[in-house]
């Protein structure tokens, strides 16, 4: 086990190994593995909206709009039809956003972060549409990378931290463990767990929608 790992768990905290495991994700239904991945696409994009109203303002409408189908699908409200229509429209939205990014190098409006919207939606829409197990881990593995990234940003201490990592004053495992047992760390962690633990015990069905959507949302960073 890493040294990190040891030490999250030593002191009764969530590690990024528990939302994780290879075998639970396997056991989960098709549908449950969906509903993962867009409860982490869900929180990427409303914390992203809620505290930085510049970002993706151009497209945000076209992912919310995204995302919505995708609960719409999971919770039985729409159409069995509409999933090719909703990987053809989030396609579509996808390559327009990325031709406005190479026409805007230099704006103000988009900027690197913004790229988890749109690939956590598509992901989602990718593990709804194909059933398939790796698009709940690659979102996974993005939402635990937007969340350190979310952490240095509210917490200037991280940054010094990540400083003394890089000058040798402490080392990797528990520079780590210090980030994601930051508070914002691991309220994120515990909704990915909570909403695992849940379906892991008790496969997904419609009536689930409402409440797991309503889990990912946020208060404004400034209240942190």
């Amino acid at each position: 086990m890493d040294a990190y790992i040891d030490l999250l768990v030593s002191r009764g905290l969530i590690s990024p190994r528990q939302v994780k495991d290879e075998n639970r994700i396997e056991r989960l239904d098709s549908d449950s593995r969906a509903a993962v991945a867009a409860l982490c696409a869900q929180r990427i994009l409303e914390t992203t909206l809620l505290n930085d109203h510049k970002v993706g303002s151009t497209f945000k409408q076209e992912w919310v709009r995204g995302l919505e189908l995708v609960w719409r699908l999971l919770e039985g409200l729409s159409s069995p039809d509409d999933r090719s229509v909703l990987m053809v429209s989030l396609d579509r939205v996808a390559s327009a956003e990325e031709e406005f990014r190479s026409d805007h190098t230099r704006s103000t409006m988009l900027d690197e972060a913004d790229e988890d919207i749109p690939a956590s939606a598509i992901a989602a829409a990718r593990a709804l549409v194909t059933s398939e197990p790796r698009y709940l881990r690659l979102n996974i593995e993005r939402y635990l990378d937007w969340t350190l990234s979310r952490v240095e940003r509210l917490d200037r201490d991280t940054i010094a931290l990540r400083k003394d990592y890089y000058s040798g004053v402490i080392r990797l495992s528990e520079y780590q463990a210090k980030q994601f047992a930051h508070p914002v760390a691991q309220n994120d962690l515990r909704l990915v767990e909570n909403a695992l633990s849940l379906l892991d015990r008790e496969p997904w069905t419609t009536s689930m929608g409402q409440s797991m959507r309503e889990s990912a949302k946020v208060q404004p960073e400034s209240s942190l």
